[in-house]
């Protein structure tokens, strides 16, 4: 499964795309001790594409920003753009120590073809925030900053 999400300057909405999700993993853990057993026997209200609480953020992104998937989303919680003379990027919360999620940050000129940036960068050590979450900043050098461009994080379910 994976979530996407991220324009710089736009609202954030999120864009789905999920096959199943493969393997157990730490989401499988979090799914048993945050959705009720009931929740746990619907798959459209717990399963990753799911959004238990209908605020557009799917249970898979909730889970890998480090985000209460029964609270309604703060909107300050959620990946914003990063911005200098020479880079362009994504700033965002994640689980410290997760290893079952894949971030992927991409890059778009027209909204309908993406690509990966494999070449992005961590910009420095993530920042814990002393509630099992970190904050990381992805940047793209250069490229990004030439043209007006969209980026947006993918979030997935490491296979």
């Amino acid at each position: 499964s994976q979530q996407v999400m991220g324009s710089p300057g736009v609202a954030n909405q999120p864009i789905i795309d999920a096959p199943d999700p493969g393997g157990e993993d730490n989401y499988a853990i979090w799914s048993e001790t945050t959705f009720s057993i009931d929740e746990l026997a619907d798959p459209l209200l717990s399963g990753p594409t799911a959004d238990v609480n209908g605020d557009g953020i799917s249970n898979l992104l909730a889970y890998a920003l480090h985000l209460n998937a029964h609270d309604a989303v703060d909107a300050s919680l959620l990946p914003t753009g990063v911005f200098t003379d020479t880079a362009a990027g994504l700033q965002f919360r994640r689980r410290v120590g997760e290893t079952g999620v894949r971030y992927e940050l991409e890059r778009s000129l027209d909204l309908a073809t993406w690509t990966v940036l494999r070449d992005a960068a961590s910009n420095g050590e993530p920042t814990d925030l002393g509630d099992g979450a970190e904050l990381v900043t992805l940047l793209e050098s250069s490229q990004a900053a030439e043209s007006q461009a969209y980026l947006r994080l993918r979030v997935e379910l490491a296979p």
